[in-house]
């Protein structure tokens, strides 16, 4: 029982991590096949400001979680370590923050758009 919260977080950053890896995928194929089945068509250009967000906030979470996970080792050091935390917990607790960061990394630089066609101004 005392290893439960390790074993919870370990399951969620797979989760997250498969979920991180499958929208890449996703995206990589439906950029192929607009590519050679609809080369007619061509994907919807993302508002600005949208795209400043996509580009600006992974970097400031990726260094939140930083500093969680170093926060989060520095308290397991300091508490009484067999009682409350264990080390299983604190690695998977570990695996989660890096997971999300992968999965942030990942589906701004692999985004879902929109493919429309072409239009061709006379």
């Amino acid at each position: 029982m005392q290893y439960m919260v390790g074993i919870i977080l370990f399951v969620a950053g797979s989760w997250i991590l498969y979920s991180a890896f499958n929208q890449r995928k996703r995206v990589i194929q439906s950029r192929e096949f607009y590519k050679t089945q609809h080369p007619d068509m061509q994907p919807v250009a993302t508002h600005p400001s949208m795209q400043m967000m996509g580009d600006f906030l992974p970097p400031l979470i990726r260094f939140g979680l930083g500093t969680m996970g170093i926060l989060f080792v520095i308290l397991y050091m300091v508490m009484d370590k067999t009682q409350y935390f264990t080390l299983f917990d604190l690695v998977g607790v570990l695996f989660a923050l890096t997971s999300y960061g992968v999965w942030i990394t990942l589906t701004t630089s692999y985004r879902e758009v929109e493919y429309v066609p072409v239009t061709v101004d006379k």
